[in-house]
């Protein structure tokens, strides 16, 4: 998770202050909006949340830039009950909160920038004073895939597709195969329960096409009848293999 907090205020006047620019622990950079007085009611631009990254984004992620406010997106004056509401928005004509933000991998690979600013009430009518607000931007990589949870043990041979999250609640002597082009995980998932015998000869999964397999939790694997491996996958294919597990 990554953090950036920014500092609003008015004089009856208003001023955003922005921090400075950071990797995240998955190889991202993420740049909230620089600071800011702001000049009038209505539309005050405050520059861009920008993200790039460097190595490559892992492309079965996401990141999500949440938008908060310590004062519920209301600047005020000291410990003042009343003070000037502001909607958080991507242009002036936006009439709805923009407070969160998803990017994909290739946004985000790419190199970003997402204008935002602030729609500020009238404040003509206030008191004079230095009205401010803190806006805190919060950064968090997440899963990319809504991903389908399949228990291996209960089947004989299964087609993984993309998606799909291989996990087994006994030992499995399942036959699993990965579609073409497709992402799952393996989670918790044992596949050593094929037997060493003529009746088994397949591998523990067989990727025929290019496929990527992520780790989670702790896996095992084994092939079948004599030589089969636990995974299998032919000259002209291609399998990237990530994760913790």
């Amino acid at each position: 998770m990554d953090i950036r907090k920014s500092t609003l205020s008015l004089l009856t006047a208003l001023i955003l202050s922005g921090a400075a620019s950071a990797f995240g622990d998955d190889g991202y950079t993420f740049t909230p909006p620089p600071p800011l007085r702001v000049a009038q009611t209505g539309w005050n631009e405050l520059g861009s949340i920008k993200i790039s990254a460097n190595p490559a984004f892992d492309s079965s992620k996401k990141l999500v830039v949440t938008v908060s406010s310590a004062n519920g997106f209301t600047l005020k004056a000291g410990e003042a009950s009343d003070g000037i509401a502001y909607l958080h928005a991507t242009n002036k004509d936006d009439s709805s909160s923009a407070i969160t933000f998803t990017f994909t991998a290739d946004q985000v690979n790419a190199g970003i920038s997402q204008l935002v600013g602030v729609i500020v009430n009238d404040f003509s009518k206030m008191a004079d004073g230095i009205y401010t607000d803190e806006i805190t931007y919060t950064a968090v990589v997440d899963d990319a895939i809504t991903w389908n949870e399949v228990d291996i043990s209960a089947v004989d041979t299964y087609e993984a597709q993309n998606g799909d999250l291989l996990t087994s609640t006994a030992g499995s002597s399942a036959h699993i195969t990965v579609a073409a082009g497709a992402t799952i995980k393996l989670k918790n998932a044992t596949i050593t329960s094929i037997t060493d015998d003529y009746s088994h000869q397949w591998p523990g999964i067989s990727c025929y096409d290019d496929a990527t397999i992520i780790l989670e939790g702790d896996n095992a694997v084994k092939g079948g009848y004599e030589d089969y491996p636990g995974i299998y996958v032919p000259e002209n294919a291609t399998l990237t293999i990530k994760g913790s597990g």
